[in-house]
């Protein structure tokens, strides 16, 4: 039986690029109350989750790769816990993994060029500001599905031919006003994808 030993947590969520992480969370606790420890919950589907990651002594848990699901929105909670027992659940955030960059092949179109990139973890809803590339100018993005985008860009003046640095963009929300929110998670995949400039029927 849970107890509201802790009153609620207000989740902040952070990342920083350097990390080889999923996601990086931290959390403020709130109420008269100290927690002993913080517990972990995940899913993939609202309100439902698996076993708890438990017995966390700071206000920050770093999701390894690959532990959270894969493809699909995680929704994760938190609870508080002392020797009175354990708090109801944190207000619920959610969102993908890290996005992953496993090839990018660039089209001819013709009056632009596209650029299909393959992968995992690229979220619903993602846009044109949601994806950079170093030298490009993204003007569109079509979300195929978790694995794929298509991803129209021009070629800013003066670019070099040779790799080019890609930052992919996931959102993470919460589910309610109280979280710090909503707020981007950001990943840089580096220099992983040679993306050389086409001609487009230049002499």
């Amino acid at each position: 039986m849970r107890r509201a030993v802790a009153g609620i947590m207000t989740l902040v969520l952070l990342c920083f690029p350097a990390l080889a992480s999923d996601a990086e969370m931290t959390w403020d606790q709130q109420g008269a109350v100290p927690a002993d420890s913080t517990s972990v919950y995940f899913g993939s589907v609202p309100g439902a989750y698996g076993p708890p990651i438990i017995g966390i002594v700071t206000n920050m848990y770093v999701f390894a790769d690959d532990q959270m699901f894969q493809n699909v929105r995680n929704y994760v909670a938190f609870t508080a816990v002392n020797a009175t027992g354990e708090s109801g659940f944190s207000e619920e955030v959610n969102g993908f993994p890290r996005p992953r960059v496993t090839s990018a092949v660039p089209v001819d179109m013709g009056t632009f060029i596209q650029l299909t990139i393959n992968g995992s973890n690229f979220s619903d809803g993602v846009g044109t500001t949601d994806v950079q590339i170093t030298g490009m100018a993204v003007v569109g993005v079509t979300r195929v599905d978790a694995t794929q985008l298509l991803v129209d860009y021009t070629i800013d003046p003066g670019t070099p031919s040779g790799p080019a640095d890609m930052t992919v963009v996931s959102k993470w929300n919460g589910a309610s006003g109280t979280l710090v929110g909503p707020v981007s998670v950001v990943f840089l995949v580096p220099s992983l994808v040679p993306l050389p400039p086409i001609p487009t029927g230049v002499d």
